[in-house]
């Protein structure tokens, strides 16, 4: 029997196609774009509001919510949400979706966030980020709602970057995990499938100067800890929980990695490292953590 054999070049050809189609667009109506009947009634006022064309009154309501919970609140993680959800500007919600997923990062509402920042990367070509971004996603939450949607788009990008074999892996896992009943996601990936064929001869390896980059990234990182003062006013923060146990073994993980890491004392336990004279010093450090795919950001330090 005939072998169906696909070139890296011709996938590459067909990942243009893709990009032009818009690949921001292909989940929209699978992700949690508006509050359901779990919700509770006042989100899903504000998306009536949105609807009758009250965008504005609608996330007045929710910045009013946002002030008046309490810290670390459900009530607060959805409408940091759903803030983001209706926002108009792609920054606030970035920061808000981003807030969610490094402060409140076992929520319900994390994955959420973690795969509409990654269709918002897409959206403004930024395909490593989103990569980045999904794939944090697909190893945080392992039996998410949202793993199908992320092996999804995964699968599309990887097959963008000519890398056949585990772009197909990644969207055979999809079509296996899609429901039946999500007829348009069911079909989308089955038209992405048609890059695979039946066989794919083109199998990706990692090659061993990408692993020596990665560790030489690692060092940068560690010595650019080792030159940081305690009295600094800028830390890098990698997640908050509300368990202390949570904070402390992921604590643990980073200091196994060569990291110097602390939790601090109060709730929400917020698992930092560094102190910082100039923001500057801090970004330069979220950079080199965001190329070794850690996801972090830039905050004033706590006192010591």
């Amino acid at each position: 029997m005939a072998m169906s054999i696909v070139s890296v070049r011709s996938v590459r050809h067909l990942g243009a196609a893709m990009a032009l189609t818009g690949l921001a667009s292909a989940l929209n109506a699978q992700s949690a774009s508006r509050p359901t009947a779990s919700d509770s009634a006042v989100f899903r006022r504000a998306a009536q509001m949105v609807n009758a064309g009250q965008a504005l009154a609608a996330r007045a309501v929710i910045d009013s919510v946002i002030t008046a919970a309490k810290d670390g609140s459900p009530m607060l993680i959805d409408g940091l949400y759903w803030r983001a959800a209706f926002s108009d500007s792609p920054e606030q919600a970035r920061r808000d979706y981003l807030r969610i997923t490094v402060e409140f990062a076992q929520s319900p509402r994390a994955e959420w966030a973690l795969l509409r920042l990654a269709q918002t990367e897409i959206a403004r070509g930024g395909r490593v980020a989103a990569k980045r971004y999904l794939e944090r996603l697909l190893l945080d939450h392992p039996e998410g709602a949202t793993r199908t949607h992320a092996q999804f788009l995964i699968g599309r990008i990887l097959l963008e970057e000519g890398a056949v074999a585990r772009g197909c892996a990644s969207l055979a896992e999809a079509r296996q995990r899609a429901p039946a009943s999500e007829i348009e996601l069911v079909n989308q990936i089955t038209y992405a499938q048609r890059a695979c064929g039946s066989t794919v001869m083109a199998a990706d390896s990692v090659r061993l100067d990408s692993l020596r980059a990665d560790s030489v990234r690692a060092d940068s990182v560690r010595l650019a800890m080792q030159r940081s003062t305690a009295a600094g006013t800028w830390t890098v923060q990698l997640a908050a929980y509300q368990v202390l146990g949570d904070a402390e073994r992921l604590r643990a993980k980073m200091t196994a990695r060569g990291y110097e890491v602390r939790v601090t004392a109060d709730r929400p336990y917020r698992v930092r490292i560094g102190r910082f004279a100039t923001r500057a010093e801090a970004v330069a450090i979220v950079a080199k953590l965001q190329a070794l795919q850690i996801t972090a950001i830039v905050t004033e330090a706590e006192k010591p």
